[in-house]
């Protein structure tokens, strides 16, 4: 899937009907794509084209990071009976466990 497509899929899953976020959501998209990729190839030579197995977690990762901003690196918060906590500092391994990496033999 193209990137403009998790960008399409981001914004339905975000409620976001106008462009004005476009920018940020694309930025969101693409460092979730680096973030799959960097699981997906741990020793490099990483092949975008893998990427096209992954968008629906590519859009989740987004979304998780869109839902963030301005809570990194939040360990623990209650207000008003809401508690907030945080698995990690980046990605919960929740979201990205099912993302099994490549590996190779060298030749």
């Amino acid at each position: 899937m193209a990137r403009e497509d998790a960008l399409t899929n981001l914004k339905l899953m975000l409620g976001i009907n106008d462009n004005s976020e476009d920018n940020l959501l694309l930025v969101l998209v693409q460092d979730a794509e680096q973030i799959v990729l960097r699981r997906l190839f741990p020793f490099g030579n990483a092949n975008p084209a893998a990427l096209d197995d992954y968008t629906d977690k590519i859009v989740e990762i987004a979304v998780y990071k869109y839902n963030r901003r301005g809570g990194e690196g939040e360990i623990s918060r209650s207000e008003n009976g809401v508690t907030q906590t945080y698995e990690s500092g980046s990605i919960p391994l929740s979201l990205i466990k099912d993302i099994i990496p490549y590996a190779g033999v060298p030749s």
